[in-house]
């Protein structure tokens, strides 16, 4: 790639890394060996392709890029489950390095916006006095939030 883009670099040394672990894998399992190398192959090429998108489209090509990044690391386990295949620390490094690396990418909080679960005190002035959780019990009154005082917390419905 010509601007330097750390994950993509980071997924080129993971199919590196996966080498000598396919170099002794088809000999016992060929589907295996050939899933782990369609699966390494597709986050370095999801990883590529998302780089070169924006917005959602590119968020998008992360998430399908981590997705094939558990996969790599699923048939790693299985490979080693059936006995396969020895420890590959050096795999599994840099495995998890793609995978925090792209969990950054796809995790990432919007500017201006709140991250999930925060509760700081300029949110709640900004979204006024229905600023309770919809699983805490609130104290406001059903006229603070619009409705009649008669219409009670359903809008004057029963529920079943």
């Amino acid at each position: 790639m010509t601007q330097q883009f750390h994950v993509y670099d980071a997924a080129l040394a993971l199919v590196s890394a996966l080498r000598s672990v396919l170099a002794e894998l088809p000999t016992r399992d060929r589907a295996l060996a050939d899933q782990l190398r369609r699966a390494a192959s597709s986050v370095a090429l999801n990883i590529a392709e998302g780089n070169r998108r924006a917005g959602q489209h590119r968020l998008q090509f992360f998430r399908i890029a981590a997705g094939s990044a558990a996969e790599v690391r699923a048939a790693l386990e299985v490979a080693r489950a059936w006995g396969h295949i020895d420890a590959s620390p050096a795999a599994d490094a840099e495995l998890d390095r793609v995978l925090a690396m792209l969990w950054r990418l796809t995790h990432r909080r919007e500017k201006g916006r709140p991250r999930p679960g925060s509760t700081t005190e300029a949110v709640g002035r900004a979204r006024g006095p229905q600023s309770h959780s919809p699983f805490t019990p609130c104290s406001a009154t059903p006229a603070e939030h619009g409705r009649p005082p008669s219409a009670g917390p359903h809008g004057g419905r029963t529920l079943p």
